[in-house]
């Protein structure tokens, strides 16, 4: 699984998922599972690449990722679907390879692509709306983009691989913030996610790297804190790669994912340092709150002890199996 959101009282899952039904090995990118009828699947589902992200929005869910059809339709990288179940296709002005991630902004849908070709990458920031495709925001950007995120204070703020790794959308163009990320071995890191946390934003990932504006020190362990003004440590970090972030129940949690992919944790700050708050065997790929409950996917087979099928839920005690989970 590559990403987890609630929706319709339900929660979708999207990755690259092998379909539940026994002895049937088509790809399935999007199931459901809802705890009155638990699995859910929707025609042939998305199919030809991945579910990367998902987005409420107007009464629909909108689906992005790399897959080229919807319930056998072709329709390229993004999809919004009614509480009914059906797959809608967008207009097909601008086909993306990708779609990474999508943020409300404004009351608007935003999204980052690779409008390129599978050798030749071209990443944009859009707006989507009324049917229509927006002109891409401040043109081109030469390296992958993995995050989008509208800030409570109006600002739109983008992430990726680029040099200096986070940027902000002012008054017509793309401004780093505090001098920027990942001046040092930019080609190495990459974001995972950012969200708002206790005033500030939280951005992270892996190799993350610092200017010389924390008194010359460039290690900040792959998380970092923006108070509006300058980028800040949160404590020593987190010493392997953090795939998401999310704040449930007034906390910060953050997912990592560890060197071995064997033990993987999910670890909450408390205000001084971070905590251990899940032990997952295997792959932790996701986080997501949905309704009373913070909850993890990927390719694990237990929580804290707790067998589950690839996805596990919190209720801030202890984790618990979402039915008979994922296969």
């Amino acid at each position: 699984a590559h990403a987890i959101s609630p929706g319709y009282g339900t929660i979708h899952v999207g990755g690259d998922i092998m379909r539940i039904s026994a002895g049937n090995d088509t790809t399935w990118s999007h199931v459901a599972w809802s705890s009155e009828e638990g699995h859910l699947e929707f025609g042939r589902g998305l199919t030809g690449g991945d579910v990367e992200c998902f987005q409420l929005k107007d009464s629909f869910l909108w689906i992005g990722g790399s897959f080229t059809h919807a319930d056998g339709v072709h329709s390229e990288g993004l999809v919004e679907q009614g509480s009914g179940g059906g797959y809608f296709a967008v207009n097909s002005a601008v086909t993306p390879q990708e779609v990474r991630d999508m943020t409300i902004h404004n009351n608007g849908l935003y999204l980052i692509a690779d409008e390129g070709t599978p050798t030749d990458h071209v990443w944009r920031v859009r707006h989507y709306g009324g049917g229509q495709w927006g002109a891409p925001l401040g043109g081109d950007f030469t390296d992958g983009l993995n995050a989008i995120f509208s800030h409570t204070d109006g600002d739109l703020y983008v992430a990726g691989f680029f040099k200096r790794g986070v940027v902000r959308w002012d008054d017509g163009e793309w401004v780093h913030l505090g001098g920027g990320i990942g001046t040092i071995h930019h080609d190495r890191h990459w974001f995972k996610g950012i969200v708002s946390f206790e005033g500030a934003d939280i951005a992270a990932g892996d190799n993350v790297r610092l200017p010389a504006v924390l008194d010359g020190q460039y290690d900040c362990q792959n998380v970092v804190r923006w108070d509006g003004d300058a980028w800040h440590r949160m404590a020593d970090g987190i010493g392997n790669q953090v795939i998401g972030l999310a704040v449930y129940d007034d906390q910060l949690y953050a997912g990592v994912r560890s060197s071995y992919f064997s033990l993987e944790n999910v670890e909450r700050w408390d205000g001084e340092e971070w905590q251990p708050s899940g032990l997952a065997t295997g792959q932790l790929l996701c986080l997501a709150v949905h309704g009373d409950d913070l909850v993890a996917g990927g390719h694990f087979t237990a929580m804290d002890e707790v067998p589950v099928g690839r996805v596990a839920a919190f209720d801030g005690a202890v984790w618990r199996a979402l039915g008979t989970g994922m296969d």
